[in-house]
């Protein structure tokens, strides 16, 4: 019997796609903990989003002293908030990452029931849906520390499904929700609603284009300028798109960084665990074509790699394309096909997902950890007093982030990592407590905190190899 035998004898309903959903929650929110519950997550951003989320559950401003910015000066976040609620209940690192691992998860059920609405029959629907969760892009995202953003690609998927059901109100909270997220949503949702209109939904297309648009321009000319005095600074000063802001208008330009054997490499790993069938479904594929442009034209290594959270817009509407791809083939092809696409997704998937494997591989070394236990020991001997002002290792700022004021070593001694071009710097301030790990934050860095540790305003508390706990003598 073959396999394709064998998946149609299998029944498939609401309670299949719920226990593979749950199966699915379980192990992906398993992974992303076992990562924080061993130091693999970092400052940038995870300690980022702790301090934010946290300060606002507690109504405690929106500065952020890991970052050096308000927070929406950073980035247009506006979904913060939401995640604000559950966090005011449960203020653990560990509720982001669940939470996390839900919203993405929940993206299974929402491909299932646009496939069936598109006409495919259940086994199909469930195979595509796994193959959702085998996506190296999904995979890769969920272990990404955590990103308010990634929201986005489930309210989107869900969005579709609203849309397919004639439900335009919870189609209008989808699209609104994910316009939250973070600005540069709103790029690929406005050509989506230029697609729209040209199949003929021509009110929908034109609310969501005109929508996101204003939205757009909302949040790059009054919100950015509002929070941190100069706008999305990120064309210039070394930043993601210096590059692109120096040569827009050279045709030369494009052409070296579009086929650059990177690009191209960021280009083919997205398609091959769809076989590349979603260039079938050209018009529904055409919006994730923004977001990949803006991720070459960044120049920037990891945001081609793959490996991180960074195909957050792609991901939706590249599985819209590969469904309205397969509804565009007969039904014999389609069997046929089901050998060679099962094939091309675990391919993409262990081509794609080394970070991932890395994760999940390395879990037996990681339990057996004895520096974690080290770790845990020295962090406890700081107050969780959030008024404590702390300067911590970046691997160490999200166990210790909610409080007011937690910085990253070597701040706030040295600007590194701060604000826009290290304005605003809080000069003369000297934490209560600094805990750090030598060995992990270069040689310079590590010779500034033994003057600081040596200059006797500071007592040592805890040493043990290379991680040390020191506290200013007057507190």
């Amino acid at each position: 019997m073959s396999a394709l035998n064998m998946l149609a004898r299998i029944k498939i309903d609401g309670r299949m796609v719920l226990a593979v959903s749950l199966l699915a929650f379980l192990f992906t929110a398993a992974v992303s903990c076992l990562k924080e519950a061993y130091f693999w997550n970092s400052a940038y951003d995870f300690g980022i989003h702790v301090q934010a989320i946290w300060k606002m559950s507690a109504l405690r401003g929106l500065f952020n002293t890991v970052r050096g910015l308000p927070i929406w000066g950073d980035h247009v976040w506006f979904i913060m908030p939401i995640f604000a609620v559950p966090y005011a209940l449960f203020s653990s690192p560990y509720t982001l990452l669940v939470l996390q691992a839900a919203l993405i998860v929940s993206g299974f059920p929402a491909v299932y029931f646009l496939a069936r609405s598109r006409g495919l029959g259940e086994q199909a629907a469930f195979g595509i849906s796994l193959i959702y969760l085998l996506y190296p892009s999904t995979f890769n995202m969920i272990l990404d520390n955590f990103h308010p953003e990634i929201a986005a690609t489930t309210f989107l998927l869900w969005a579709f499904v609203a849309l397919d059901r004639e439900r335009h109100g919870i189609f209008a909270a989808c699209i609104a929700l994910a316009l939250l997220c973070k600005e540069d949503v709103a790029l690929p949702i406005s050509v989506y609603g230029v697609i729209l209109f040209l199949q003929g939904k021509r009110k929908t297309g034109a609310i969501v284009f005109f929508a996101s648009i204003v939205y757009f321009a909302v949040a790059m000319k009054v919100v950015l300028p509002a929070m941190n005095g100069n706008g999305f600074f990120r064309f210039s000063g070394g930043y993601w798109f210096s590059d692109f802001a120096n040569n827009w208008n050279k045709p030369n330009f494009y052409i070296r960084v579009f086929l650059d054997p990177k690009s191209i490499e960021y280009v083919v790993k997205l398609f091959v665990p769809l076989a590349f069938l979603p260039l079938i479904d050209f018009p529904a594929l055409f919006p994730a074509f923004v977001p990949m442009a803006i991720n070459i034209l960044s120049r920037t290594g990891y945001l081609i790699s793959g490996r991180y959270h960074y195909e957050f817009t792609i991901i939706p509407f590249f599985f819209l394309a590969f469904i309205g791809a397969l509804v565009k083939l007969d039904t014999p092809l389609r069997r046929k096909l089901f050998l060679p696409l099962t094939m091309a997704a675990l391919l993409g998937f262990f081509w794609n997902t080394t970070f991932g494997l890395d994760v999940v591989g390395k879990a037996p070394q990681l339990l057996t950890s004895q520096s974690r236990q080290q770790k845990l020991e020295a962090i406890s001997l700081i107050p969780k007093d959030p008024k404590v002002t702390v300067s911590a290792s970046h691997w160490m700022v999200t166990k210790l982030a909610n409080r007011d004021s937690i910085y990253m070593f070597p701040n706030p001694w040295k600007a590194q990592y701060w604000g826009i071009d290290g304005e605003q710097y809080p000069s003369g301030v000297k934490p209560s407590w600094v805990i750090v790990d030598i060995s992990t934050i270069g040689d310079e860095n590590a010779a500034l905190f033994k003057r600081i540790a040596a200059s006797g305003e500071y007592e040592a508390i805890y040493s043990s190899g290379t991680l040390h706990v020191i506290k200013r003598v007057s507190e």
